[in-house]
């Protein structure tokens, strides 16, 4: 597939990783894990990490309880990640915090 490049020069890169919210870790793990045979990467304070066939998932407790609900985050990989946040911002995006690292 041919992907063109944005004039802007701002562009996101591949899925690098998808991230579950989970109120009880220890069930989950053993979900993802055992349920659905998911290599389990390793474990962090209050993560877990898969192989879910190339893309790693986050199976995470929330980090603030205003992000303790259903659903999904997506993890784009781009070249310059404080370049991108700033780029973004930029552009009327808000972002409670600058981007850190968690893997």
């Amino acid at each position: 597939m041919n992907v063109e490049q944005p004039s802007s020069g701002f562009w996101l890169g591949p899925i690098g990783q998808i991230s579950q919210n989970a109120r009880d870790l220890e069930r989950a793990v053993r979900f993802y894990r055992d349920t659905l045979s998911l290599p389990l990467l390793y474990r962090a304070e209050g993560m877990a990490f898969f192989d879910a066939h190339g893309i790693r998932l986050m199976v995470a407790r929330a980090e603030r309880e205003e992000f303790n609900h259903a659903g999904s985050v997506l993890s784009f990989a781009v070249p310059d990640i404080r370049r991108a946040y700033q780029q973004l911002v930029e552009r009327g995006v808000h972002c409670p915090q600058p981007p850190h690292c968690v893997a």
